[in-house]
């Protein structure tokens, strides 16, 4: 109670007595009691803060121990959303008892925090699927779907799913008796898809099925730089496969003392890419050549190192920190060829494993702090350490020690292909990644919120700024109060299906370029439609895939119980004022009435 408060309380207590007095000495007891009453309602009033909470915490504990009223009960597939009249229910409830499946991630999110008691039920099918929505032409689809109750069935039976293409022809199926199995598909052009995949069980019959979106992108040509100081048969393989993927390359070999082959650029490079070299042409090559390299990867070019011709093991340590061993030796002291060998899942119908068996490199780099193994995805077998990587700047640095892969671009050439795709993405991951954006919702639905993030603190002369859905609405970018550094947009779908939105840019920045590139552009219009960055983002109906959701829920739900227990906040029990100032209206107006009847001959 402050000093205001305590003075206020002192002046209508001394003036309550006073009146109290002078009523008992003119024997009107009735005057008295109301006149007391007043005063302690007006004291009430003017100290109601700190009345309210002294009381508070006793009343909250008799609440509580009575048993009555603490929860709420919430039957989520009878009710799949949070209406009004539950979260009136919710504000003065410590605990919510629910049954079903629980909600979706985006619907707790406007849940207040209270204590969950909830069990998963039991004897529901589920399905959990991964798979990319988008990828790049040439690379392959991969559909991991997985049942996540298998593992606590007795009888282990084959299981199997289909992926159907959007006229119901087969694209690929695979068949499991664990509790996952993985589909594999390579799409032929570029297009955005709404696939079809059917989960089978031992006895053919659908589990479940549903759309499968995907779109497929098309492939920047990659801007390569190849320098290599002698020709192999690696090399030309090598250049070989990306011609064919139609890469913009400046490559240069050399043939002889005086006699190069060099290949220029069809088109001028703004930016490298990629820097290819062998390891003997960096090793001859002089100080500044390399400081001049490694400042360009610096910048954000990746550098890959063909290891096959190393031989100075100094120069790679003081020159970027890799220490290399010479290969494994035979008993007469003389270097053998050790194999390195890839089992590759090669995407077919049949799913069907290829190998690549490939030759180790002289020297072998020992992976240590800054150098680490590179991970190629889909592969299921690696038996050796010889393909490193590092970054360096924002760049990145990879040293191939492995050779003799020609040898599979006639017998395998898809699985050589594939093997190297691979390889140059998790080269370029760091400085190729398209964009920051991702969507929230793994299943965004019709109706629902679906947010759509940027991975990064947007600065204040960021190009993006607002998204504008196909209703031509404008979303602007919003710091997220749930992840730190991240910036995010919201809204409800109306309509399922592929979604286009445009990426509005910020209208100073793009006034700025325009003013800069163009004087006959007109920035107001079209200068900023110019400059609109498209995006895709698919949302499945409402009735799609019952099986996932409910796996979806049940994490959600079983997130939102770990995440809240110990750590509840619940709304106060908050004390109405409305019975106090009723009291007070009513002791004054009965006073009032009691002193115009002074006049009569009654004893009140």
């Amino acid at each position: 109670m402050n000093p205001t408060q305590l003075l206020a309380s002192g002046a209508v207590v001394v003036v309550g007595a006073w009146s109290a007095l002078q009523y008992w000495r003119q024997g009107r007891k009735l005057s008295v009691f109301l006149v007391m009453n007043l005063t302690v309602a007006i004291v009430a009033l003017l100290c109601w803060d700190s009345i309210t909470t002294q009381l508070r915490a006793p009343l909250q504990a008799m609440w509580k121990s009575s048993g009555q009223h603490t929860s709420v009960d919430w039957d989520s597939d009878q009710q799949s959303y949070l209406s009004s009249t539950m979260l009136k229910q919710l504000e003065h409830r410590t605990e919510i008892v629910m049954q079903g499946d629980g909600l979706r991630a985006s619907q707790w999110r406007d849940v207040p925090a209270r204590r969950l008691t909830w069990q998963a039920p039991q004897g529901r099918d589920r399905i959990q699927l991964q798979a990319p929505s988008g990828i790049a032409l040439g690379r392959e689809f991969e559909l991991l779907v997985q049942r996540p109750q298998w593992s606590s069935t007795t009888a282990k039976k084959t299981w199997s799913a289909q992926l159907l293409a959007e006229n119901g022809q087969l694209l690929t199926q695979q068949s499991s008796e664990g509790s996952q199995l993985t589909l594999r598909w390579l799409p032929p052009v570029a297009e955005r898809l709404e696939l079809q995949l059917k989960v089978l069980d031992h006895d053919g019959r659908v589990i479940d099925s549903g759309p499968i979106p995907l779109e497929v992108k098309p492939l920047r040509p990659l801007q390569v730089s190849a320098r290599f100081s002698a020709a192999s048969f690696d090399v030309s393989s090598l250049r070989q496969l990306l011609q064919a993927s139609e890469a913009n390359l400046d490559w240069q070999t050399r043939m002889g003392q005086t006699v190069q082959h060099q290949l220029q650029a069809r088109d001028a490079m703004a930016q490298t890419d990629l820097v290819l070299m062998d390891a003997g042409y960096w090793e001859n090559a002089s100080a500044p050549i390399r400081q001049q390299i490694l400042q360009k990867v610096a910048q954000g070019s990746s550098l890959l190192i063909l290891g096959a011709n190393a031989r100075q093991a100094h120069i790679w340590r003081e020159s970027m920190g890799l220490e290399l061993r010479p290969a494994a030796s035979n008993a007469s002291n003389q270097a053998t060829n050790q194999e390195v060998a890839f089992e590759w899942m090669q995407a077919s119908p049949r799913m069907e494993t290829k190998r690549l068996v490939m030759v180790a490199t002289p020297l072998q780099a020992t992976p240590n702090p800054k150098w680490s193994n590179l991970p190629l995805p889909k592969v299921v077998k690696d038996d050796a350490t010889s393909i490193v990587g590092r970054n360096w700047d924002q760049g990145r640095i990879v040293w191939i020690g492995v050779s003799d892969w020609h040898r599979y671009a006639i017998s395998a050439p898809e699985t050589l292909k594939q093997w190297w795709q691979a390889l140059l993405d998790q080269s370029l991951a760091a400085t190729q990644s398209e964009n920051h954006l991702r969507v929230r919702e793994t299943m965004p639905l019709v109706g629902e919120r679906i947010s759509l993030c940027l991975d990064r603190e947007i600065e204040s002369d960021a190009e993006i700024k607002a998204l504008r859905d196909p209703t031509q609405t404008m979303y602007t970018f919003v710091a997220s109060l749930d992840e730190v550094g991240q910036h995010c947009v919201s809204w409800r779908a109306q309509e399922a299906g592929w979604q286009s939105f445009s990426l509005m840019p910020n209208t100073a920045k793009v006034s700025q370029k325009v003013g800069q590139d163009s004087a006959q552009t007109n920035v107001d219009g079209s200068a900023s439609e110019q400059n609109e960055i498209r995006r895709w983002i698919y949302v499945y109906p409402h009735q799609a895939w019952p099986t996932w959701q409910r796996e979806l829920k049940r994490e959600a739900t079983l997130a939102y119980q770990n995440r809240i227990a110990g750590s509840v906040t619940t709304a106060p029990l908050e004390m109405p004022r409305w019975p106090l100032l009723v009291w007070m209206i009513v002791s004054s107006l009965m006073l009032w009435f009691f002193d115009t009847r002074r006049t009569e001959k009654r004893d009140w």
